[in-house]
């Protein structure tokens, strides 16, 4: 058993520091507008993935997870493109700066998580899409929403996986 953990929305809040930078929500452009990439960059070089604030739930999410003891990983998406390298670097100094050690997965875009499902890798996101990519894929999933409701369905797993009830 393996829990992945996704970073923005899950980690770290992404979305209100582009809101309070940009004035949009990302998830309410229909397409990926032109002004939506001129933002992106603007997100990137003002290395904004170092610097994002931990999502609220961030610590206790963190806590639950350390205490069931499994291997942890980070599967978190670049947005891919030419900022691929940098976003990674940038991310992987947040998590540097946030005393997280746990190995960093970090690829070019969310539909590329599913290359890492497994029955038991258990993949913690909060976007839809990408959940049911690794669910489609034979992974395990917990849509992050709640963090109640995360933490209980991943002691769920965890009781299910030690051979419980």
């Amino acid at each position: 058993m393996k829990i992945y953990l996704d970073m923005d929305g899950v980690l770290t809040n992404f979305e209100d520091r582009y809101v309070e930078k940009f004035g949009e929500f990302p998830k309410d452009l229909d397409k990926r507008r032109q002004h939506f990439w001129d933002n992106w960059k603007k997100f990137v070089d003002d290395a904004d993935f170092e610097t994002l604030p931990k999502h609220k739930n961030c610590d206790e999410l963190l806590e639950a997870v350390r205490a069931l003891r499994l291997p942890v990983e980070i599967l978190s998406s670049s947005g891919g493109g030419y900022s691929h390298d940098v976003v990674v670097e940038q991310k992987k100094k947040w998590l540097a700066s946030n005393g997280i050690e746990f190995p960093a997965n970090i690829v070019p875009g969310g539909g590329h998580k599913a290359k890492f499902a497994n029955p038991w890798h258990i993949l913690i996101d909060d976007t839809e899409n990408v959940i049911e990519r690794y669910r489609k894929a034979g992974g395990t999933a917990i849509h992050h929403v709640d963090i109640h409701e995360t933490i209980k369905q991943l002691h769920a797993l965890h009781l299910e996986w030690e051979g419980g009830e």
